[in-house]
């Protein structure tokens, strides 16, 4: 009996075990995510969860903002080796500029007695050095009780003596025949801490200006990075909430269900919170460079979560084997675009840079972060509390009635196809026999032949 080898080999035990073959590690991880989905399994994933939660919690509020400026540069660089040194060896204390920039009456005390209570109370403010001072006027040593009729001639004749004894204060005096135009002065920083208390301590420098009746002009060279650091936590906040807004939005055009929606959204919350947490552990402090690393890492997370819950909802059957199915569907590319994106990195761990170097642990945290979450968290709350609709019980029993029909079909093509074989081989039989008989027929007629010619 002959078999047809071609029918074999295509049969749907062969196509799967082909693809068995040619997917292993999705076989491997059908059996590895099974003990998820049973009561126990779900009860111990709870429980790690809302433990790592709270302490995701608690170490993302331990976060603090800061960054010192050798951290902008690489680290053979020969600033970032100054700025290293100078921190080290040092105490850094910038010097503040106070600048009058309006002619005003120096002559008369009133002014001078404002201007005085002026420095009294910014040597007051935490973090400003209260016995620093470098002023003209204090080595003037000008009041107006001396020359109470002066009209200013005598005072800028005065300080053109004064500017002839002292050639270093001609920078900070600007002046004609009869006015000085500009005038500053300086005190300096008591401390650096390289964090928002530098920007408060600037705002709280400028607010005190615009509340004295003096033009007066707050500057300092490094003003402009303490400005940014005293933004950076107030921008984050705001970027993250407005970020979250927008996938919401986003998600829910996309996956109309509320619920799903809320529950992605929750899962990103919890991927970003526990972000924030690593970060901390690796000893990175909120700043600029974080802040654009952060908010790119809110588009990783709604990869991880959407896709396991488009999955979930586009399946058939109960809760359960919707989010088992969406898990060994969805499983492998998720772990596949994790390790892709983290080898993609690599290197950059290796980097001269705090910059390149920030920006590998991120990734790398956000990578291993939202593949927890998407793998092991949220396939076993949609399990428990994800949506369930009357269409998916239907599309399962539609489903099974279509494979009943297929398989009874199949069946049908198999039966014909042995009667078929069955037929052939009768056919074979029959011809052979006649073949056989014909044979005979013509021995006796050969026989037959041979007595005649004998006798």
């Amino acid at each position: 009996m002959l078999t047809d080898r071609t029918s074999s080999a295509t049969s749907p035990k062969s196509r799967r075990r082909n693809r068995q073959q040619c997917l292993p590690l999705k076989g491997m991880f059908i059996y590895i995510t099974k003990p998820l989905f049973t009561t126990f399994g779900q009860i111990i994933v709870c429980s790690i969860f809302i433990i790592y939660t709270i302490f995701a919690i608690y170490g993302a509020l331990q976060m603090r903002d800061g960054m010192k400026l050798g951290q902008l540069l690489n680290d053979q660089s020969y600033a970032k080796l100054y700025f290293d040194t100078l921190d080290k060896e040092f105490d850094i204390h910038p010097l503040v500029q106070f600048i009058i920039t309006e002619p005003i009456p120096y002559w008369r005390h009133s002014y001078m007695k404002q201007i005085k209570d002026f420095i009294t109370n910014a040597k007051q403010m935490k973090g400003m050095d209260e016995k620093f001072e470098i002023s003209w006027f204090t080595l003037l040593d000008y009041t107006g009780y001396e020359h109470p009729l002066d009209n200013g001639t005598f005072f800028i004749d005065k300080i053109h003596g004064f500017v002839n004894l002292f050639p270093p204060f001609a920078n900070d005096l600007v002046f004609n025949q009869t006015h000085l135009l500009t005038s500053r002065f300086y005190l300096k920083f008591g401390h650096v801490h390289y964090n928002s208390h530098d920007g408060h301590l600037v705002n709280q420098l400028r607010a005190l200006a615009e509340q004295s009746k003096l033009p007066i002009k707050v500057y300092s060279s490094l003003f402009k990075y303490y400005e940014q650091m005293y933004e950076v936590i107030p921008n984050i906040i705001q970027t993250f909430l407005i970020a979250i807004e927008a996938m919401y939005l986003a998600t829910l055009l996309l996956i109309p269900d509320l619920k799903s929606v809320l529950i992605i959204i929750s899962t990103m919350g919890m991927i970003l919170t526990s972000l924030v947490a690593t970060l901390h552990v690796w000893g990175i402090q909120a700043s600029s460079v974080m802040m654009v690393e952060l908010v790119m890492s809110i588009g990783f997370c709604s990869d991880f979560c959407v896709h396991i819950v488009h999955a979930f909802l586009t399946g058939t059957g109960t809760r359960k084997e919707r989010a088992q199915q969406a898990l060994i569907n969805m499983g492998m590319p998720i772990l596949c675009a994790c390790l892709s994106s983290i080898i993609g990195v690599l290197f950059l761990g290796l980097a001269q840079s705090y910059l390149f170097r920030t920006f590998f642990k991120t990734i790398v945290s956000i990578m291993i972060l939202g593949a927890i979450h998407a793998l092991c968290f949220l396939p076993v709350i949609l399990s428990l509390i994800g949506s369930h609709w009357p269409s998916h019980m239907n599309n399962r029993i539609q489903h099974n009635d279509t494979l009943e029909m297929t398989t009874t079909k199949m069946n049908d093509a198999q039966m014909n196809e042995r009667l078929n074989e069955d037929v052939l081989m009768k056919r074979e039989q029959l011809q052979k026999a006649q073949n056989t008989i014909e044979e005979e027929d013509d021995d006796d007629d050969e026989l037959m032949s041979t007595t005649k010619n004998i006798a």
